[in-house]
């Protein structure tokens, strides 16, 4: 896929998330320095929804 064409595909993924027709389940926010362990929880397989990782 060309750069365009995801630039194109990310705008899409952009516009569905504005008009609420595409949710992104959040369950958590997390450090950088709590990465290993949610890295052993998500091997476990004890990760429900995304996870996003906040620069300390």
């Amino acid at each position: 896929m060309s750069a365009s064409g995801k630039r194109d595909r990310l705008a899409q993924l952009v516009s569905l998330v504005d008009d609420g027709a595409l949710t992104v389940e959040v369950t958590r926010r997390i450090t950088l320095p709590e990465l290993p362990a949610l890295h052993a929880e998500a091997s476990a397989g004890h990760v429900p929804g995304k996870v996003i990782v906040i620069p300390a």
